[in-house]
């Protein structure tokens, strides 16, 4: 109870399908989280200078609303911070719901690796965009946002 607030795991269910992911970590009382495998995607991010860790669920999940949101990733116990998109990729058109991580300032090769995001904020809808060019403009601002983010969180450490 918080508040004089029965907290339930429905709620906190809905709040996450919703994208009020602060509301739910604040009742949670720490990150919602997802873990899974790195498994290799189209390798799209790549190309377009945005390399990508697309995660397997290790089980099923609430599935976090459609979109991006500002985490923080766990790999072989060290933290990065990261921008995650859950959605079907519509600029591209493709059918299924994926999980993308992009880890910022990092480079190494995980795939095959069991990895934990926590989920931190959410930023925005998932957008289909005229093109790739539009797409990579708007990821350089979401990558901006995140920068801002990163010292947010750190200076709460």
């Amino acid at each position: 109870m918080d508040d004089g607030k029965i907290i339930n795991s429905t709620d906190i269910r809905q709040m996450v399908r919703d994208g009020e992911i602060e509301k739910a970590n604040k009742d949670l009382g720490h990150p919602f989280k997802m873990q899974g495998k790195v498994i290799k995607g189209a390798q799209r991010g790549r190309l377009l200078n945005f390399p990508t860790a697309n995660l397997k669920p290790s089980f099923k999940y609430t599935t976090a609303k459609s979109g991006v949101y500002f985490t923080k990733v766990n790999i072989d116990r060290d933290f990065y911070y990261a921008l995650t998109d859950i959605g079907t990729n519509p600029t591209f058109e493709n059918k299924e719901v994926k999980i993308e991580t992009y880890i910022m300032d990092f480079s190494k090769n995980i795939y095959g690796k069991n990895i934990s995001i926590e989920f931190l904020e959410y930023l925005r809808p998932d957008y289909k965009f005229n093109s790739a060019d539009e797409l990579i403009e708007q990821m350089e601002k979401d990558k901006e946002t995140g920068r801002k983010l990163m010292e947010k969180y750190n200076n709460k450490a």
